[in-house]
């Protein structure tokens, strides 16, 4: 009876054992054949896949302000838009595909694939040209004002970035943060920021026991200089996480946007903050929450800051939250009726809101990547409504 006993497990511990084996070369199979789908993936797919729908975007949104509020913009200036917008979302997704090394087998997207993938060819060839030719129009296209402002605008989208994106790699959050902290104090004692808080020091603090310090200074440089040593001690900075990642791409997508129509305006339109920028930042952030309800699935392996990861609801409630924005575009609409160039933009973003909401009720009905494809199309129909209206 022992022998039989112990034949028996010993059979009994092969079998798993060739279970075991048969599901580990499932799992390679699959993980392979999801990272080269993307070469059976359809031509529409390639714009999304290699980060060109983002740029053409931005540079629709531009062309649009700068056509309603009838200011020349320069061929260059649409360039860097476009050259800045491209690095930002090829870096995006080359330090998300950090957070898929552990997650390979589970891979839904075929923008995950591509990058997954390429991402050595991405960090040696792709962003150090993109890098190249942006930091060439920069230097000859560019004027001084509008640099020292980008350079604002292209330290609150690194710190994104870093604590997003970057935070899954070690190394890439402390050596970010690093630079961060040396970047940004260069931009508080010496760079654009200086005069700004300079005049912030005087308006809060000339009445005070600080009267003639530079506080504002010192308590950002304090605030950075704690967020490099947080991050290269390891310490958790979810605090830093919590407002939804949708809303900030949304906000400083639109930032971008505007920035060189408010300066070729001669700071007039399309200021920061300005009802056009609100408008531009609401239908991206509408778009980022419509795409991270399509690609819940995936994100609970490759995305924990996705909205719908944190506030899994969401997704049920985007189409209650699509109406809610229609409805507060309808009464914006009523409000600015008697201003021409607002009137058209609140009319473009009602139709792109709209478009989403048809994109989001009939997504079930179409081919898996699809829907994500025509969310980023959708706005597309705003500058489209304006080509429209000027023709």
């Amino acid at each position: 009876m022992p022998r039989i006993c112990n034949s028996t497990v010993q059979e009994d511990v092969s079998k798993e054992l060739d279970i075991q084996g048969a599901v580990a070369k499932v799992n390679i199979v699959s993980s392979v054949s999801e990272i080269t789908a993307y070469r059976r993936m359809p031509w529409w797919l390639w714009w999304n896949v290699l980060s060109l729908d983002a740029p053409l975007v931005a540079v629709s949104w531009q062309w649009m302000l700068a056509t309603v509020f009838d200011v020349s913009v320069p061929i260059g200036c649409y360039l860097l838009l476009w050259m800045a917008v491209w690095c930002v979302y090829v870096a995006d997704r080359v330090l998300d595909s950090f957070a898929m090394d552990q997650n390979a087998t589970t891979l839904t997207t075929a923008r995950h694939a591509f990058y997954f993938s390429h991402r050595a060819s991405m960090i040696r060839l792709v962003l150090p040209i993109l890098l190249v030719i942006s930091g060439w129009l920069v230097l000859f296209h560019a004027p001084l004002v509008l640099i020292e402002r980008g350079l604002v605008l292209t330290f609150m989208v690194g710190l994104y970035l870093l604590h997003y994106a970057g935070y899954t790699s070690r190394t890439v959050y402390r050596l970010g943060n690093l630079l961060a902290l040396c970047f940004g104090l260069w931009l508080i004692w010496k760079g654009p920021l200086t005069a700004t808080l300079a005049v912030a020091d005087h308006l809060f603090w000339r009445q005070t026991f600080f009267s003639g310090l530079p506080v504002s200074q010192i308590l950002w440089s304090a605030g950075l200089a704690l967020m490099a040593i947080a991050a290269w001690r390891g310490w958790r900075l979810r605090t830093m996480r919590s407002i939804p990642k949708e809303l900030l791409c949304g906000l400083f997508f639109s930032l971008g946007c505007v920035l060189g129509v408010h300066y070729y305006s001669l700071d007039e339109v399309a200021a920061p903050v300005s009802l056009a920028s609100l408008l531009l930042a609401l239908m991206a952030g509408l778009n980022c929450i419509g795409i991270a309800c399509l690609e819940q699935q995936s994100d609970a392996q490759t995305d924990s800051l996705a909205i719908t990861q944190n506030w899994p609801k969401v997704s049920k409630r985007y189409g209650l939250i699509l109406a809610g924005s229609l409805g507060f575009l309808l009464a914006l609409r009523w409000q600015f009726q008697a201003a021409a160039d607002q009137r058209v933009l609140l009319t473009g973003s009602l139709l792109a809101v709209t478009a989403m909401a048809v994109i989001h009720m009939t997504s079930k009905k179409l081919p898996l990547e699809l829907p994500r494809v025509l969310m980023d199309m959708a706005l597309l129909v705003p500058p489209f409504f304006v080509w429209w209206m000027v023709g």
